[in-house]
């Protein structure tokens, strides 16, 4: 990865509502660089625009991990279950004896209660384990500083990009 795309990345991650002249100015690379920058990184899907969401101010109080594990042969199944359901926010295929993480976001404790004893009774959930989200803190240093980047050595193919 060039040093203009490690660069614009950094400041974005610092804050991603900073304007293109003002990260122009700190690393000294043309306004219609940085937006073609943005441009590739977003076709080569390297970066996507998302907004976060304060879900509670939007009436769901309630917000909850669960790690999920099924048999082998309902793993499909429970995705596209849980694909299906509009309380869950995220869905995460992960390892470590599980199958499933997911964040799921209830307007109510019926509600949330309601969705874990639909989604026991129709997917054979073997194992759960489920977390109160009481606060999330939105940290996102990772990326944010050029150290991040030094891993890897540069070479002249990549610096050309």
């Amino acid at each position: 990865m060039n040093k203009n795309k490690m660069g614009l990345i950094s400041e974005l991650r610092k804050n991603g509502r900073k304007k293109l002249t003002e990260i122009s100015r700190k690393l000294g690379i043309p306004v219609s660089t940085l937006f073609d920058t943005i441009h590739a990184l977003e076709r080569e899907g390297v970066v996507e625009h998302k907004m976060l969401v304060d879900f509670e101010k939007l009436g769901f109080p309630i917000r909850i991990m669960a790690v999920l594990k099924t048999e082998l042969r309902e793993r499909e199944s429970l995705k596209d279950y849980l694909s299906g359901q509009k309380s869950v926010n995220s869905i995460f295929e992960i390892d470590s004896g599980h199958d499933y993480l997911i964040e799921g976001v209830f307007r109510n404790q019926k509600e949330y209660q309601d969705f874990m004893n639909d989604m026991e009774i129709n997917n054979m959930i073997m194992d759960k384990m489920v977390f109160n989200v009481v606060d999330i803190v939105h940290n996102e240093k990772f990326l944010s500083d050029g150290k991040h980047f030094h891993n890897k050595t540069e070479n002249n193919s990549e610096s050309a990009e």
